[in-house]
């Protein structure tokens, strides 16, 4: 099949990490897919609804050209658009209802967010973005539930749940890994702790500073990373004089998984107030599914698709939102039963080949598209 893939490109974050591995997984599949990003540009915020609606025409009109020409040149069988909620795309779903099958792709709404803040006209765009679609589907059965209660024209039938992955990453070598210790100044630990995250509001990171600060001098923790809340999160480090605590930056997707072998254990914390919403948090971190294809137990927060995705005992651990002395408590665990770690880890790496590669990704998507009359 032909499909044409639509999607938002940031400067930088999952969600094109997301785009590239679907379309690469889409390609391997023999799919023959044409990819049209759209550049996701920061406009200035305003309460001025002339303002506002100016700019969602111009923008709107500026990337419907893109699509149309786009369209008119590849006549796909099939169109998927990853949904946005600022709306930019909203021309580009109506007219992919008229010219051809419409599959859209669901990360969030406004309305998920923690303050649950929504303009009446954005909940309207939603609901008419959403009716357009042929069929939709969500990354986490939290967004679904979510959606099925905030728009109840949506019909289940219609709606499915299609999870982010990872594929196997190469193996590296131990002698590499080691230089890499070396390089880092890594070596004087007997356990490394590893987190990856874009220090976002979704991102608890005080939660492993204050795990750190408790943490025998032997665990050393990594953070990896870059966003709005890093400075803040190294500047709190040295405050509290946390030595053990190591700030690797920002590191491309295709490198990171040569740091994340480095890890001994993984983190994935999520704060209370994003665990607090109905149904739990509602993502599906691609660091989730990274860590397991890397055979790394996770140590996360129980909330949302997370806590069935990781097994507590089977391929990690589970711990409440913001819990730092149960997390200390599993990873002095874990320190001391590394057979038992590795184990976890290896389950990981199973279940993430088993379900949630890119391919089963992409074919599911796939199978949607072929599911419309």
């Amino acid at each position: 099949m032909k499909i044409l893939y639509v999607y938002p490109l940031h400067i930088e974050g999952g969600s094109n990490i997301h785009a590239a591995e679907f379309i690469a997984a889409c390609q391997r599949l023999g799919h023959q897919i044409v990819a049209l990003s759209i550049p996701v540009k920061k406009g200035k915020t305003s309460a001025n609804i002339i303002y506002k609606l100016l700019r969602f025409n111009i923008n709107n009109f500026l990337n419907l050209v893109k699509f149309l020409k786009t369209y008119s040149g590849d006549k796909p069988d099939y169109i998927v658009i990853r949904f946005q909620t600022n709306h930019n795309l909203f021309f580009c779903i109506a007219a992919a209802r008229l010219l051809s099958k419409l599959v859209l792709e669901i990360n969030a709404t406004r309305s998920i967010e923690p303050n649950g803040r929504t303009h009446s006209l954005e909940s309207l765009l939603d609901s008419w973005s959403f009716k357009l679609a042929h069929r939709l589907f969500t990354v986490s059965t939290v967004v679904r539930s979510r959606l099925l209660i905030s728009y109840k024209s949506l019909s289940l039938d219609k709606l499915s749940v299609i999870h982010n992955g990872c594929n196997q990453p190469k193996n590296y070598l131990t002698a590499d890994t080691n230089k890499l210790i070396l390089r880092l100044g890594l070596d004087g630990y007997e356990t490394l702790v590893g987190y990856v995250g874009s220090f976002r509001s979704w991102h608890d990171t005080d939660s492993i500073l204050s795990v750190a600060q408790n943490s025998p001098p032997t665990t050393g923790y990594l953070i990896i990373g870059d966003g709005p809340g890093r400075k803040a999160c190294e500047a709190k480090a040295i405050a509290h004089n946390l030595k053990n605590v190591h700030f690797l930056g920002n590191i491309g997707h295709d490198k990171v998984y040569q740091y994340i072998e480095l890890f001994d254990i993984a983190l994935l914390t999520i704060p209370q107030k994003w665990c607090d919403q109905p149904g739990g948090f509602h993502g599906s971190p691609l660091k989730l599914f990274d860590y397991m294809a890397m055979s790394k137990p996770v140590i996360a927060t129980a909330s949302g698709d997370i806590k069935f995705i990781v097994e507590d005992g089977v391929n990690g651990y589970h711990v409440s939102p913001e819990d730092t002395d149960d997390i200390l408590e599993k990873i002095v665990y874990l320190t001391k039963h590394k057979e038992f770690a590795k184990q976890l880890g290896r389950n990981g790496q199973s279940k993430v080949a088993e379900k949630y590669t890119w391919e089963a990704n992409a074919a599911q998507v796939a199978s949607l598209c072929l599911s419309i009359d």
